[in-house]
């Protein structure tokens, strides 16, 4: 009986040496392969009740559980990172989107402020500034040049020709063409009807998508003063100031333009010269401004004997010319007979007595400014009648010396 038990007792342990070793087994394909997510006991060959079956079996069962542990912790980690890495990824995208949005507002704010300035300067200046289209209608006006028009509500929309005269709105749309046509900006002096005023235009061209010239920006500025003063300016450079004659600049000037005058027209020109007598005896014995007051009823004379188309300057200190228009070579013995009765009947207020001229005269015909075949070389000119008559002054004042 006891031997009986002996061979059972060993029959078992074999048994569950074998299920040892075939649970080992297990355990080595799971430590080689730990992707898998759970042991399969039914894959354990389970047998009697050895103790060193069932701590096998714990065993395993650790480090199943160990390794799922170490699997979830490396899974947790890494979703860890990634999630971290977006995170880091929106904080910058939102950084940079709160940065657009900063830039923007203050360009928009840049912008509004810019806009601001602009139609502040716009409506404070005097100048009249407007735009108007290719069809010559405005698009916009400040206060100053729709109140100069008579609308003050304004005058947007409305064609050019609505408020100017046709010879007004004609020129206006020709410099208008010009600049959308060149797309280069054009400068031109209009004196207005609606007052008289000089104004200085600027046009320059506004600029479409494409970059053609879509309309014409006008900044027009009121110059009439200037003028006034450039005009002033210009009388006191050709104008002697002690008689109010023209003097040798403006003589020769209105001189030029004379003998251009008479070429087209065909007419002659003659040249007075006349020469105040003993002005210098005048100044030595009775002072220079009895001088000048000899000079000046000089020029009266002179004055009243001439034409309104006579040009009469004092070309010298005591030397003045008389450049007479005729179609015949009478005017000078005219003027002379005329200057020497003049002299002989002068207003008592302001008479000067003794005075008397030297004088002398040449001419030009109509012929010598004709341009066609057999006519002179050397036309008559300006300088050359001067040197002429002069010449039969002094003729003159030496005869009568004799």
């Amino acid at each position: 009986m006891k031997s009986q038990v002996n061979r059972f007792m060993a029959y078992w342990a074999c048994v569950g040496a074998v299920v040892l070793m075939a649970n080992l087994n297990a355990l080595m394909d799971l430590v080689l392969h730990p992707s898998e997510p759970y042991l399969d006991v039914e894959h354990l060959v389970v047998g009697g009740s050895s103790a060193a079956v069932t701590a096998a079996l714990c065993l395993v069962l650790k480090v199943q559980a160990r390794l799922r542990s170490q699997n979830l912790e490396l899974q947790n980690k890494d979703l860890s990172a990634r999630l971290d890495s977006e995170a880091e990824g929106l904080r910058a995208a939102n950084e940079r989107l709160a940065s657009e949005i900063r830039e923007r507002a203050a360009s928009q704010r840049a912008v509004a402020d810019s806009e601001e300035k602009y139609r502040s300067l716009v409506e404070s200046t005097d100048d009249s500034i407007y735009v108007v289209d290719s069809g010559y209608r405005y698009l916009f006006a400040n206060a100053r040049h729709a109140v100069r028009l008579g609308h003050p509500d304004g005058v947007a929309g409305h064609p050019y020709g609505d408020f100017h005269t046709e010879e007004e709105t004609l020129n206006f749309t020709a410099l208008v063409d010009r600049v959308l046509a060149s797309g280069e900006s054009i400068q031109h002096e209009q004196k207005s009807r609606r007052d008289g005023r000089t104004f200085l235009w600027t046009l320059s061209p506004v600029r479409g998508p494409e970059g053609t010239a879509a309309a014409v920006t006008v900044v027009s500025k009121d110059i009439t003063e200037k003028k006034q003063m450039e005009e002033a300016f210009r009388e006191q450079s050709i104008t002697d100031e002690l008689t109010g004659l023209h003097n040798r600049r403006g003589f020769l000037a209105l001189a030029e333009q004379g003998f251009k005058m008479a070429r087209r027209m065909g007419k002659g020109v003659s040249l007075f010269y006349a020469d105040l007598d003993d002005l210098k005896k005048i100044n030595d014995s009775l002072g220079h401004s009895e001088g000048d007051r000899a000079l000046q009823a000089a020029a009266r004379a002179l004055r009243a004997c001439c034409r309104d188309s006579d040009i009469l300057a004092r070309i010298g200190g005591d030397e003045f010319v008389v450049l007479q228009f005729e179609d015949s070579e009478a005017g000078p013995d005219l003027l002379a007979a005329r200057l020497k009765d003049r002299l002989a009947h002068q207003d008592p207020a302001d008479a000067v007595e003794g005075l008397s001229f030297s004088t002398g005269w040449a001419s030009c015909s109509p012929q010598v400014f004709c341009r066609k075949p057999g006519c002179p070389e050397d036309p008559c000119t300006v300088a050359q009648l001067l040197v002429r008559a002069d010449q039969a002054m002094y003729e003159q004042k030496r005869a009568r010396k004799a």
